[in-house]
């Protein structure tokens, strides 16, 4: 399944619709959300929030975080977020038609295991994750090498 993307006013979302954007730093510098400034992100938005006497306007987005943006300004909209859990529960299904992405491999282990519970081994047998580093082991800005 593949997604069909377009550029739209922010005034244009709505509700559920997943787009992606940057968050204008100027408008976006102060209050709570100062951290989600930018950089290039995936928002949700969940609802209408706000508009200022210079026309610019405010959603909330990702579960209730605010971002202003500039009247007019443009986002690209990339789906709405219920065709997002229809490809979810197409993965959960097993629909041959879906293609596996780089971060799969997790998936691709645990239905082995569950297809073939011959094959069941742990992986992470013998490894220790609890790895701490010394003062001495700490990365250094001055140096050019890794500390491993």
């Amino acid at each position: 399944m593949k997604f069909k993307f377009e550029i739209v006013s922010v005034r244009e979302l709505e509700d559920g619709d997943i787009f992606y954007c940057t968050p204008d730093f100027e408008m976006n510098e102060f209050g709570e959300d100062y951290f989600i400034t930018g950089t290039d992100q995936i928002f949700i938005k969940d609802d209408y929030y706000d508009e200022d006497d210079d026309g610019n306007y405010a959603i909330l987005v990702n579960g209730g975080w605010h971002i202003w943006f500039r009247p007019d300004e443009k986002v690209v909209r990339l789906a709405h977020y219920s065709k997002l859990i229809r490809v979810i529960d197409m993965v959960k299904e097993g629909n041959p038609d879906m293609a596996l992405g780089p971060n799969d491999s997790t998936t691709i282990i645990d239905t082995l295991q569950a297809e073939h519970p011959e094959f069941n081994i742990d992986l992470l047998t013998g490894l220790d994750l609890n790895l701490e580093f010394d003062d001495e082991d700490k990365l250094n800005p001055e140096d050019d090498e890794l500390p491993f």
